[in-house]
């Protein structure tokens, strides 16, 4: 499956700065390491089942000294940036958040 690969490629690359940290800069890192999701339909629960647990595998393989880089949790309608997880057609992402204005 095409997310195996990103989420391969963000932990090679925190993987490779000492500090573990994947973004720099202002306004473009996930506030306080939090990442809300959504996974869009068209997953089975095995799917999404499978999913979370790779979630949970990068939360802890990116941890310095067991403290959470990144945490991943179920997106609230409260949140103004989150990922959503789509079946696409090949591996592609924004690394940063992204801000669409809805007319």
């Amino acid at each position: 499956m095409n997310f195996i690969i990103l989420i391969a490629l963000i932990y090679l690359y925190s993987y490779q700065n000492k500090r573990g940290v994947a973004l720099g800069g202002t306004g473009v890192a996930w506030t306080n390491g939090v990442v809300p999701y959504e996974i869009a339909s068209g997953y089975n629960s095995a799917q999404e089942t499978f999913i979370i647990a790779a979630m949970e595998k990068l939360e802890r393989l990116i941890a310095i000294n067991n403290v959470q880089c990144i945490r991943f949790r179920p997106r609230i309608s409260s949140d103004p940036y989150y990922i959503t997880i789509v079946r696409g057609s090949g591996c592609s992402s924004y690394v940063s958040k992204l801000i669409i204005h809805m007319a």
